[in-house]
């Protein structure tokens, strides 16, 4: 009887884990496209952009996940995936504008910028808050365990940094324009806002 609850405790222990990793992928899983839209530039990702990334994300997700019935009252959400589709956009079309009044007329030359602290602090508030939303629902369900909102800071800034290496490793191999760049960047980034909307 005794052996018969321990493997049933260990049953709901591992498909907890598994729920929880699968949830902390899939709010974190923006990270990596908004890595790729800032690889295209040629940007790095430094230390503290991921620092801030998890920090806000975290922050994010503890804050819906633990306090989510209570934010029902006043807050649905949808607000939640409003705002990050806001946020998105308005950060798409600072890219595609930054794009039309670059200078260099081709990227064939190996010089890259690391992401600053505003643009890191605005990037990580608009992928954040639509884990907010899903956070939400995710603690009225019942969930509440503080691995969670860890959990979506790290995939966050793990997908962000895989994001940024793999598309300046693979746009480092051609030649084309900043302007084309970043209009593909600002193009990218605004997909997945109104993604959000419809998904």
């Amino acid at each position: 009887m005794s052996q018969g609850l321990s493997l049933h405790i260990q049953g709901v222990f591992i498909l907890e884990l598994l729920t929880g990793i699968l949830f902390c992928c899939s709010v974190s899983f923006d990270g990596f496209t908004i890595g790729c839209s800032y690889g295209l530039r040629n940007f790095k990702s430094s230390f503290y952009t991921n620092v801030i990334m998890a920090l806000v994300s975290a922050a994010f997700t503890a804050l819906a996940l633990f306090c989510g019935k209570l934010i029902l009252l006043f807050v649905s959400p949808d607000v939640g995936t409003y705002l990050g589709t806001g946020f998105l956009l308005l950060l798409g079309i600072y890219t595609m504008a930054s794009g039309f009044s670059a200078k260099e007329a081709k990227n064939c030359v190996q010089v890259s910028r690391k992401i600053n602290f505003k643009e890191s602090l605005f990037m990580a508030i608009a992928v954040s808050i639509d884990a907010f939303s899903a956070g939400i629902g995710y603690g009225v369900s019942g969930h509440s365990s503080m691995l969670i909102p860890l959990g979506v800071g790290f995939f966050h800034a793990l997908f962000l940094s895989l994001g940024i290496v793999i598309s300046r490793k693979t746009i480092n191999n051609f030649c084309f324009s900043k302007r084309f760049l970043s209009l593909l960047s600002g193009i990218i980034i605004i997909a997945v806002g109104l993604s959000r909307l419809f998904l």
